[in-house]
Order: structure tokens, then sequence, then C-alpha cells
């Protein structure tokens, strides 16, 4: 999911503050898992994709978590019965 995010960056043609694909993918990862160190931005007009790049993150991780933990339960409640 990442490199989708990165790939939007970096071969944006409006998007001139990112020089590798490296450093694309690097920014999209610290905006995904909402870190936000800081060290790399992108021109204030396209902080609304990295905006959205957040919210995805947080709702993937959270939907991460409870599909798995949907899975625990459902191999736990099996060895239970059995």
């Amino acid at each position: 999911m990442q490199s989708i995010w990165a790939a939007a960056f970096y071969f944006n043609p409006n998007i001139d503050n990112l020089y590798s694909f490296q450093e694309a993918l690097y920014f999209s990862f610290i905006t995904f898992t909402t870190v936000g160190y800081g060290d790399v931005v992108i021109d204030s007009e396209w902080k609304i994709l990295a905006g959205l790049e957040a919210i995805n993150g947080i709702m993937m991780v959270g939907w991460s978590t409870a599909l798995m933990f949907s899975y625990l339960q459902i191999i736990l409640k099996k060895n239970i019965s059995e």
C-alpha cells in the first residue's frame, strides 16, 4: 500500500520535493504510520493528499488489528470446542 502512495507522490509532476523513489517511499511510510518526523515534507497544496494517506493508514492498521483478533477468536473457539 505504501508503494502505491509513494508512486502517487513521486510521479506527480507538481511535487518536486521528492528527489528519488526511495525518498518518496520513506515519506509515504512515515505518513502512512502517522509518525510524521518532518524531515521530508511536500508542498502545501499537496498536503491534503498526505493527510488522506495518514487517514488511510489509521484505517488500515485498525482493520488489520480487528481482522487478526477475529481470526484468533475463531481459532480459540475451535480449540476449546475440540
